[in-house]
């Protein structure tokens, strides 16, 4: 399977055409990443970057179900149930890409990663900049209303259902601003395959929340996909 790469800026084709470091997002529950999708997409990768990292936003996943009035109980087990879904899907992916190194070291949970103090000055960068930037907070709040629809079942949700959802791309955001740093390499790639407004937002203008010069992104889909492919209204980077 071929897939196309389209950097949002200058300098996201700069740190494209370093093929340093590349982040992988699965979101949970998102049929995009199923069947040959993710598997093509990790060999396609790995021809191209010389490290990639698997993300899985478990715990963003289980706030957003909180936020839609599921009980604690629920979202406990229908996030651990995705993630373990989540996780051997890209195991086997991984390993039928034929990539060199085990996947074990590259496979990482969200909840793991947030514990990390580079993560954490990140994370405080976006909660200052989405308190500070109305723009910012806008576009988000529309990521959200939209993401939290999909667990509703296409209902609107309250005004404060969409404010709590902001946790969910907050907790995601550090990776847009600077996934070099997380993951500790010289420059790093996160994407995904269907525009998002924040990415847009955040790498075309000069806001308050700024992603380093080590920080790429880049749109990535596959040229056809597979006729028993779906997508979803899910975002993630």
């Amino acid at each position: 399977m071929e897939f196309t790469g389209t950097p949002l800026t200058p300098n996201c084709a700069r740190v494209f055409s370093a093929r340093v470091h590349a982040v992988v997002g699965i979101s949970l529950g998102n049929s995009y990443f199923r069947g040959e999708v993710l598997c093509g997409l990790l060999r396609w990768l790995g021809r191209r970057f010389q490290r990639l990292d698997i993300v899985i936003p478990d715990s963003s996943f289980r706030d957003n179900l909180l936020v839609t009035g599921r009980s604690a109980e629920y979202a406990e087990e229908k996030t651990a149930r995705e993630a373990g879904t989540a996780r051997r899907r890209a195991l086997r992916s991984w390993q039928r890409a034929g990539l060199p190194s085990p996947a074990e070291p590259h496979l990482h949970l969200l909840s793991e990663l947030a514990g990390s103090h580079v993560y954490r000055a990140l994370r405080r960068r976006v909660d200052e900049a989405l308190a500070t930037d109305p723009t910012l907070h806008e576009t988000c709040l529309d990521m959200s209303t939209a993401a939290l629809r999909s667990h509703l079942g296409g209902a609107m949700p309250s005004p404060a259902q969409a404010e709590a959802g902001l946790q969910y791309l907050a907790a995601e955001l550090p990776f847009f601003i600077g996934s070099a740093d997380v993951f500790d390499v010289s420059s790093s790639v996160c994407f995904y395959h269907r525009p998002v407004p924040v990415a847009e937002l955040l790498f075309a203008r000069r806001g308050r929340l700024r992603p380093s010069l080590s920080q790429g992104y880049a749109l990535i889909r596959p040229v056809r996909l597979p006729s028993t492919e779906g997508d979803t209204t899910r975002v993630h980077a």
